[in-house]
């Protein structure tokens, strides 16, 4: 896949709380989409809100 194909793209990451998701939403970030991230809870004390 070409890395400019997310550039300026809106993408919603479901889990985003856990470690599969936040990881996801990082890489997808640093190829330049716009990510929205959601998860069910924030049992473990992480603030995954506004990264960037």
């Amino acid at each position: 896949m070409d890395d400019r194909a997310l550039k300026g793209k809106t993408v919603l990451v479901t889990g985003a709380g856990g470690f599969v998701g936040s990881h996801l939403a990082r890489r997808l970030t640093s190829l330049g989409a716009l990510v929205t991230g959601v998860s069910r809870g924030n049992s473990n004390g992480i603030d995954v809100t506004d990264r960037q």
